[in-house]
């Protein structure tokens, strides 16, 4: 059996996404009939869910590397009443070129080479006036050496929020919503994250992986806690696919 929903079982989302920043989401859409969604990275599906419940008349596919991730996501989409609208697969997110009319990828730009290239891939297989959602973290303040070491870094390996904005929109889309994780939205994650590995080494103390996911949650922690926290931001962006006369936002 997957350790995949026990290791996340205190966690709503794979980011550090609130309820509210997730219907704020939702409302900064354009609703167009019949949409197709596909989520790059999608993890356990919980926020492609949440937008295809959004989007009327909606189908969604989601593509994660992670078998035991998208095992998690089989489970999850089985709970939505209408799952025949929602189907997942293990993929390489890079390779993917189908076709969307929403295209989501929320914290796992990291997979393409740089962020430029993602955007660009986002680009081609958005279908004209698609709508992109990223998540992407960027330096919400100027990084500690401590915070640069934990993410294995530079101060020039993520975008500012200015930098950030310009890449958007200097790789044909026009931003219509923006939305910064609050610190206590990065709180509220980080600790969902650490409880849901401190419930599973409690319950499952001779499994095979308990020295692995203990290592783990001790490394993770320390990141966290004397790195990156309060100088890594993350930033929710909604997108729209530019034409030809349509100025950048």
């Amino acid at each position: 059996m997957s350790n995949a929903p026990q290791l996340f079982a205190t966690c709503d989302y794979n980011a550090p996404l609130s309820p509210n920043c997730v219907a704020w989401l939702c409302r900064a859409l354009t609703v167009r009939e019949k949409p197709h969604v596909i989520d790059l990275g999608c993890g356990w599906g919980q926020l492609l869910v949440d937008i295809v419940l959004h989007l009327p008349q909606s189908t969604g596919t989601g593509y994660d590397s992670d078998q035991l991730l998208i095992e998690h996501a089989t489970a999850v989409v089985a709970t939505f009443a209408n799952e025949e609208r929602i189907s997942v697969s293990v993929a390489d997110c890079t390779q993917v070129t189908e076709h969307s009319d929403v295209l989501i990828c929320m914290g796992s730009t990291h997979a393409w080479a740089c962020l430029e290239d993602a955007l660009t891939s986002f680009e081609q297989t958005l279908r004209p006036e698609g709508e992109l959602i990223i998540g992407v973290p960027y330096w919400e303040n100027s990084p500690s050496d401590a915070a640069c070491h934990a993410l294995g870094t530079t101060q020039d390996g993520l975008p500012t929020e200015i930098s950030l904005r310009n890449l958007v929109t200097e790789s044909g889309f026009a931003i219509t919503g923006f939305r910064a994780s609050t610190l206590a939205e990065w709180d509220a994650f980080e600790i969902a994250w650490c409880a849901s590995r401190v419930i599973w080494l409690r319950e499952n103390p001779n499994h095979p992986d308990f020295a692995r996911y203990a290592e783990q949650l001790e490394k993770h922690r320390a990141m966290w806690l004397d790195g990156y926290r309060t100088y890594l931001g993350f930033a929710v962006i909604v997108a729209t696919k530019r034409s030809p006369n349509l100025t950048a936002g």
